[in-house]
């Protein structure tokens, strides 16, 4: 029996089998860390799940004590680096070359008792600072050269922080850290004010980037602010309505035909693209103009102004659709930007700076090298004063030439920069963040405590885990529990108007998105090459207007896919076919992807028939079609709630149901109450007042991309007479 188990188990579980019991088994050190593992990979809930399936493993209770020496007090975490030591000895001299990152997440300001150590947490232990703690700062170790990470100190803070204080804890860490082996190269941290005082207090700025290393007096220690967060503040400032001035070199230089970077082109482009069911610019919209508190603190949006993708978009405008040559200039600095933040932030040996491909790596250091000259020279707002921005722009590029130039000097094949970047903190701030968004000091030391001590053992996404004794009556597995309504029939569906037709900009976004689908089939298919010839353009036949927004999204010719014509015609009745439709009718499908699939089975196809082309074609289209269409509804249907209020907190809900009722009350109102003669002669001749009430105009029903209809909005939990 030892035999057959022997792959799977431990001689202590297969002991615990034998016996029927886990009493008196002294579980092994390797049973114990597996079982960690189990443990904070599923949950308490999945490991009991797990025991009452009868896998040998020992009881959370035995797990606690294992690891209960481990406290995570605030400040340097000395069991941290005692368990860092073990680790850092399995490692080569590049691989304990590591990144220093600190930075602040917002906690819950309260008192709590912490049960486990008995201590109250909730006031400020950041030397020299008093109060009630209203942040939390983390410090964090990353390799530079290896994928690992730890936490290593951190403390409560309060609204108002001295940064020059983390500069003794700095050194305190990174002295820890050359004390088993571990060699600090780099601090990386945002733009806040604490942090600028920290540089200040360590004598760097823009110009001067590094000092001395404290305990290799040979090297350097550098100091660089975080990529992403610039990216976020130069979007801030754009969208805030700043123009940017160019040099006028570099508009000499780039044949521009203006020197200023506006917002008033990707206010044009969301304007031009609104309402459009394939947009040439798919991820920008209002809302990435407008943004809110929360939205201004993720990288996603800025990057969608950012891009290849709204710069070609604009270029499109400005030679398909008349718009001012002044576009260009925006359209060239945001794909400068998307440029440097490829290279600033590579996570990959192919944009990673190496010499092995002397000529790119010539012409990336040339680029980075160029942006520091824009940014010196560029002027930002009415004024032209130098912004915090353009020192962190010009300070993290130039710390990457430096630490490349020294790295590669030192013997790396690259160098990839997303490792000087705090994505590793913030991955750790989101997992905090799934349990609370903004936890209390106890849960934010507990969640710290979970995720550091499974950073040792194994890689986990931590989660919400809850416990509830209760048992869920239906049962999803039973074969009888198959849903018996009967659902909409094909030929409900296909019975619908006629489809709206492409203008002449959806249709080249469709020629550009039917590329997209030719190449997944291509790629991920087993295909005969005449079935690949016959969906993949030729290049003997002219392709036509509808290719100038794809050619304008290519980084170089050729690079992107272009479908046939054949493919093209059963994307374009694809289309039609979906235009045909409500956003009633597919929200009211029983499984909206297996009849439109049975529907676009009856399209027209020149296509070969040896390998279904038109199957897979359509198959992928349709998921992303409905994934489009799932989008624009939700956007439709949440820009109607939010005007209700019904997608805010309950304060937020109650009052506007009071400016709404406010309203309808003034409309049906006199401007001013009657004076008391003429009530007094109403009263005598027996007549009343009654005021008249507008009634608002009913919604229509809409197409895919039509205002809501009642319809959609009975399935959403307000009645009849708030809606």
């Amino acid at each position: 029996m030892e035999e057959k188990f022997a792959h799977f188990f431990s001689k202590d579980q297969i002991k615990a089998i034998c016996k029927k019991s886990k009493r008196g088994i002294r579980w092994e050190k390797n049973t114990v860390k597996k079982a960690l593992q189990v443990r904070f990979a599923t949950g308490s809930t999945g490991y009991k799940a797990l025991q009452d399936m009868g896998i040998p493993l020992p009881d959370i209770r035995t797990l606690q004590r294992k690891v209960q020496f481990i406290k995570m007090e605030p400040g340097i975490l000395e069991e941290v680096f005692d368990m860092l030591k073990l680790k850092a000895g399995g490692l080569t001299e590049m691989e304990k070359e590591c990144v220093l990152t600190l930075d602040e997440m917002a906690i819950t300001p309260s008192i709590e008792l912490h049960l486990g150590t008995g201590k109250l947490y909730g006031d400020v232990t950041l030397p020299g600072h008093t109060g009630v703690a209203t942040h939390a700062c983390v410090f964090m170790l990353a390799g530079s050269t290896t994928r690992w990470k730890q936490v290593v100190a951190y403390h409560y803070s309060g609204n108002s922080t001295n940064g020059a204080v983390y500069k003794s804890i700095i050194v305190n860490i990174i002295e820890k850290a050359a004390s088993i082996g571990l060699h600090v190269v780099n601090v990386t941290t945002d733009m806040g004010s604490p942090n600028r005082a920290m540089w200040k207090a360590f004598g760097v700025n823009h110009n001067n980037t590094f000092v001395s290393h404290p305990t290799r007096p040979d090297r350097k220690l550098y100091f660089m602010p975080d990529v992403p967060h610039l990216v976020k503040n130069l979007k801030s400032a754009l969208v805030r309505g700043q123009t940017f001035t160019l040099p006028p070199d570099i508009v000499e230089k780039e044949n521009l035909s203006s020197n200023e970077v506006a917002i008033c082109p990707l206010k044009d482009l969301v304007d031009f693209q609104e309402g459009m069911a394939l947009k040439i610019a798919p991820n920008m919209s209002s809302k990435i103009l407008k943004p809110t508190h929360f939205d201004k603190m993720k990288v996603g949006p800025a990057m969608h102004v950012f891009s290849k993708a709204t710069s070609a978009a604009l270029r499109y405008m400005v030679e398909q659709e008349q718009r001012p040559t002044t576009y260009q200039t925006t359209a060239w600095f945001l794909e400068q930007v998307d440029h440097w933040f490829d290279i600033m932030s590579s996570r990959h040996p192919v944009m990673a700076l190496s010499r092995h491909k002397l000529e790119e790596y010539q012409k990336a250091i040339k680029f980075l090298q160029d942006m520091m000259q824009l940014f010196r020279g560029l002027k930002i707002g009415q004024t032209g004063s130098w912004k915090p921005v353009q020192t962190g722009i010009v300070m993290a590029t130039s710390t990457i030439l430096s630490i490349q130039q020294d790295m590669l000097a030192q013997g790396h094949m690259f160098v990839l920069t997303s490792r000087f970047t705090q994505d590793c903190l913030e991955n750790l701030f989101s997992c905090i963040r799934q349990r609370n968004p903004v936890p209390t000091p106890v849960q934010f030391h507990q969640a710290l405590k979970s995720i550091s001590v499974g950073q040792f053992l194994t890689t986990v996404k931590t989660g919400s885990y809850q416990e509830d004794d209760s048992i869920l009556l239906a049962d999803f597995l039973d074969p009888n529990a198959g849903d018996s309504s009967p659902g909409m029939r094909l030929e409900e569906l296909m019975e619908h108007g006629d489809a709206p037709e492409l203008t002449k900009t959806e249709t080249c976004a469709l020629y550009h998105l039917t590329g997209y689908i030719v190449h997944k089939v291509i790629k991920h298919s087993n295909i005969c090459n005449d079935c690949q010839s016959a969906i993949k353009h030729n290049g003997n036949s002219p392709e036509g207007e509808h290719s100038i927004l794809l050619k304008l999204k290519e980084f170089k010719p050729g690079v992107l896919c272009r479908p046939s014509q054949d493919a093209f015609d059963v994307v374009h009745q694809l289309e039609m076919m979906f235009r045909a439709k409500t956003s009633a009718s597919i929200m009211a499908l029983p499984n909206a992807i297996d009849l439109l699939e049975k529907e676009a089975s009856h399209l027209d196809s020149k296509l070969p028939s040896c390998h279904d082309l038109q199957k897979k074609i359509s198959n992928r289209y349709i998921r992303l079609r409905l994934r489009i269409a799932a989008k624009d509804i939700w956007a439709k249907r949440k820009k109607v709630l939010s005007g209700d209020g019904h997608l805010g907190s309950k304060s937020q809900t109650k009052r506007a149901k009071m400016s709404q009722q406010n309203h309808q009350t003034s409309r049906a109102t006199t401007s001013r109450p009657l004076p008391n003669i003429m009530i007094v002669a109403m009263q005598e001749l027996g007549l009343t007042f009654a005021p008249i009430e507008v009634q608002p105009p009913a919604m229509a029903s809409y197409s895919l991309a039509s205002p809501l209809s009642p319809t959609d909005l009975q399935q959403y939990p307000f009645s009849t007479k708030e809606s």
